[in-house]
C-alpha cells in the first residue's frame, strides 16, 4: 500500500511540472510574440517620427545616428557650421522626444 501511495505522489507530482513547464514555455511565447510586435510597432513609429522632422534635421539626424558621422564630419559634408549641426540635432532630438513620448 505504502509503495502504490507513493507511485501516485510521484505522478502527481510529474503531472504538477508537466503543467508548469507547459504554463511557463506558453507564458515565454506570449511574452516574446508581445515583445516582438510592440518593437515592431515602436520601430515603425520613430521611422514615422524621422521622416515628419523637417528636411535639414533629418538629414543631419540621420547622418549623425544611421552613418555614425561626427558633428564636424557632417559640418563638413554639409558645408554648415557644426554649432548649426548641434543646434539643427538639438531640434531634431526636441521633436522625436515630444513625438515619441508614449513609448519612453
Amino acid at each position: 500500500m505504502v509503495i502504490h501511495e507513493v507511485l501516485a505522489m510521484q505522478r502527481k507530482t510529474e503531472r504538477r511540472t508537466a503543467l508548469w513547464q507547459k504554463q511557463k514555455t506558453t507564458k515565454t511565447f506570449h511574452t516574446d510574440v508581445e515583445d516582438a510586435l510592440h518593437e515592431k510597432e515602436m520601430q515603425a513609429a520613430i521611422r514615422t517620427a524621422i521622416n515628419a522632422l523637417p528636411e535639414r534635421c533629418s538629414e543631419i539626424f540621420k547622418l549623425s545616428r544611421y552613418n555614425e558621422m561626427t558633428y564636424a564630419e557632417i559640418a563638413e559634408a554639409l558645408d554648415l557650421s557644426v554649432k548649426t549641426v548641434e543646434n539643427q540635432m538639438g531640434k531634431a532630438l526636441k521633436i522625436l522626444r515630444e513625438t515619441l513620448s508614449g513609448y519612453l
